[in-house]
């Protein structure tokens, strides 16, 4: 069965629903952190989004940091849009409090239940931890090698 958001053409070219499985069967088969105890053994959004977009080379698609449904739940996502075939797409790499993923959401439709969750930080809020982020997700892949 074709999802409504594939019958009106929303899905971009360079994704598809295959593509989606191979990324969350990927996500699933990741370690956790190695050498990391508590909660530090999860990867984190930020790392994972970045890892997700260099191994499948989603380059048109850009990382944005800021936050989920509100102010101090910190996220990071991948984004496209809007064009003319397809509204703004965000595709959550590691969505937050759930178990799964990723998922991809049309976030620019005002019929959209997704429109305002995704916030994004303007000016410096994540830069000082940016470098962080891009040596976990060069870990990851690393690590991951073609698991």
């Amino acid at each position: 069965m074709q999802t409504a958001f594939e019958f009106y053409g929303f899905m971009p070219n360079t994704l598809d629903k295959g593509t989606l499985r191979d990324i969350g069967i990927w996500l699933e088969n990741l370690p956790d952190n190695p050498g990391k105890k508590d909660d530090e053994a999860l990867w984190s959004c930020h790392a994972l989004t970045r890892a997700v977009r260099e191994k499948w080379r989603l380059h048109e698609w850009s990382v944005k940091d800021g936050f989920f449904a509100r102010k101090g739940c910190q996220h990071s996502w991948l984004f496209v849009g809007p064009t003319e075939k397809h509204p703004s797409l965000v595709l959550d790499v590691y969505p937050v409090a759930s178990v799964g993923g990723p998922i991809l959401v049309d976030t620019l439709s005002l019929g959209s239940a997704w429109r305002d969750l995704y916030i994004e930080t303007e000016g410096v809020y994540f830069l000082p931890q940016k470098k962080k982020f891009e040596a976990e997700a060069a870990k990851i892949l690393k690590l991951a090698g073609d698991c």
